[in-house]
């Protein structure tokens, strides 16, 4: 039993795909699927995830607001180990998110302040951001109280400069 779960979503194409992870309050000791809904067994309750909603409710009933974080683990954008120089990013999605950039991947708690921008900013040209490092790690979190069902990232660029002597 354990209350993390992973899901792995084929997009329509059917081609390409994404890891999902899900922490629920409670032990997930069974799950079935019948056509598009998934059903979750915790002790003797039966649960129906709803994909239209964007909160869950406690055990009073409460509406409880349920934030969609996305973090892409470290990644080298090039040759491992060699510093690269970060000049700034832009995103490509609907709603409003909280974006951290981390920089030191022997400690995965070491990231830039959140701050709040748009999901889509391409138009408006990159979000400056310079910060120097052998690999990045970003992260973006859609609050719920400041989105509807329809947020969601499409895509993100990172422009770089590259410090190796015999890169140019």
């Amino acid at each position: 039993m354990t209350t993390e779960t992973f899901v792995y979503t084929m997009n329509k194409m059917g081609s390409k795909g994404a890891w999902s992870r899900y922490i629920f309050p409670w032990d997930v000791e069974a799950q079935a699927q019948l056509n598009n809904d998934l059903y979750l067994r915790s002790g003797d309750t039966i649960y129906i995830l709803d994909k239209t909603r964007i909160d869950d409710q406690d055990e009073n009933g409460d509406d409880v607001p349920v934030d969609m974080t996305i973090r892409w683990p470290y990644l080298d954008f090039g040759a491992p180990g060699v510093t690269k120089q970060m000049l700034g990013f832009d995103t490509v999605g609907r709603g409003v998110c909280q974006m951290r950039m981390g920089w030191d991947q022997r400690n995965f708690s070491t990231m830039t302040t959140a701050y709040e921008i748009q999901a889509d900013n391409m138009t408006d040209g990159y979000i400056a951001m310079s910060m120097a490092a052998p690999s990045f790690s970003m992260e973006l979190t859609f609050r719920s109280e400041d989105n509807t069902i329809e947020s969601e990232w499409l895509a993100s660029n990172l422009y770089f400069n590259d410090f190796r002597l015999m890169s140019n």
